[in-house]
């Protein structure tokens, strides 16, 4: 008998008990990462002998993946624990919206960026005089870079000192 299918047999026969509730959030983390919980909430409330399937559960998954067992064991897991997975549908959505408003800040962050650095070459821009570049035999505008020294041509984008 697979560790999932021993995990399913205490979650049915102790449902509403510690261990059992853990064992459930086990199972559906397995079963679904969108119904992942924190394995030190799952091994908190467990005794040995259920740390002991716990850990086997996860071995199991690590060598060989989503099984058969494991998948009967979510599906029931699923359709007779509807708190947890509201609970776990909340933590996800929850993650998301993190996720998705530090990204919405990273690109405001970018966008900064990038506006200041144009706003700094409008500057060197406005400060441009008119040359003749060598490398890409045109009269162009060299805009100054790091300072008075260097030189970036508008045209070829060469810089020289």
């Amino acid at each position: 008998m697979s560790p999932h299918t021993d995990a399913l047999h205490i979650i049915q026969r102790h449902p509403d008990t510690g261990g059992g509730v853990a064992m459930a959030k086990l199972v559906l983390s397995l079963w679904n990462s969108y119904h992942r919980f924190a394995m030190s909430e799952i091994l908190l409330p467990l005794d040995p002998d259920l740390t002991r399937i716990a850990l086997a559960m996860v071995s199991d998954y690590a060598v060989r993946g989503e099984t058969q067992e494991l998948l009967d064991a979510g599906s029931w897991v699923y359709d007779n624990y509807p708190g947890l997975v509201e609970i776990s549908t909340a933590q996800h959505h929850a993650y998301a919206e993190v996720m998705q408003r530090r990204e919405d800040e990273r690109q405001r962050q970018a966008e900064a960026e990038e506006e200041e650095e144009n706003r700094k070459y409008r500057e060197r821009r406005a400060r441009a005089k008119p040359m003749h570049c060598n490398w890409c035999q045109q009269q162009t505008v060299h805009v100054p870079v790091a300072g008075e020294d260097w030189w970036r041509c508008d045209g070829c984008g060469e810089e020289r000192q």
